[in-house]
C-alpha cells in the first residue's frame, strides 16, 4: 500500500515538474513576443514623427501644415 502511494506521489511530482517547466517556457515565449511587437511598432512610429518634424521645418500651405501638427 505504501509503495503504491509513493509511486503515485512520485508520478504526480514528475508531472508537476514537467508542467512547471512548460509553463516557464511559454511565459518566456510570451515575453519575447511582446518585446518583439513593441520593437516593431516603435520603429515606424519614430520614423513618422521624424518625417513630420522635417516637414514642419518647411513652409507648407495651410491645409498641408495642419496635417503634420501633433
Amino acid at each position: 500500500m505504501l509503495s503504491s502511494v509513493e509511486t503515485r506521489l512520485a508520478q504526480f511530482l514528475s508531472i508537476c515538474s514537467v508542467f512547471s517547466t512548460n509553463l516557464l517556457v511559454e511565459k518566456n515565449k510570451i515575453n519575447k513576443l511582446i518585446s518583439d511587437i513593441s520593437h516593431q511598432t516603435k520603429t515606424p512610429v519614430a520614423n513618422i514623427l521624424l518625417y513630420a518634424q522635417l516637414l514642419s521645418e518647411h513652409d507648407l500651405p495651410e491645409d498641408s501644415s495642419s496635417c503634420i501638427k501633433a
